[in-house]
């Protein structure tokens, strides 16, 4: 538990959100780069494990401060927490796989679109994330008393 007010929590979180824009930004980049130019590939790689190691820490982050004030959220709480931990365990087994297979992929073109539809895929779970999850928090719309 954090001693973090709600809407400090929801600011903390957009604020990881805003760095792991940037990096699907520099990712994005690198992978239009690589089917220009194959010799980007392992400059994509290194930018997509970043990325696999910044969502693994959100998540971690996410478990750690935002479901403990999910669940004091009457009538949301238990939901929405077990909701979370669904995700995060899809997420990471699929962010597993994808950044796996991604890098056996002999073909630069179909690397580059593998990466964009990951791309593609985490920034719609993320505006998905802050029009529900973190709307939700800000001061006074949390604890026991809150009722959507």
């Amino acid at each position: 538990m954090t001693d973090s007010t709600p809407t400090e929590i929801r600011d903390d979180m957009l604020q990881e959100h805003a760095e792991i824009s940037a990096q699907l930004l520099r990712l994005e980049h690198a992978a239009q780069g690589l089917r220009r130019e194959p010799a980007l590939r392992e400059r994509v790689a290194a930018e997509l494990r970043r990325l696999r190691s910044l969502l693994f820490e959100h998540m971690r982050h996410e478990e750690e401060v935002l479901l403990p004030e999910l669940a004091q959220l009457a009538g949301f709480g238990a939901v929405r927490v077990a909701d979370v931990k669904r995700e995060h365990a899809i997420q990471r087994q699929v962010l597993d796989a994808v950044v796996h297979e991604a890098l056996q992929m002999s073909s630069c073109s179909e690397f580059a679109g593998n990466v964009q539809g990951l791309i593609d895929g985490l920034r719609e779970e993320m505006q998905r994330e802050e029009q529900t999850h973190f709307r939700m928090l800000s001061d006074g719309l949390s604890g026991p008393g809150f009722i959507g």
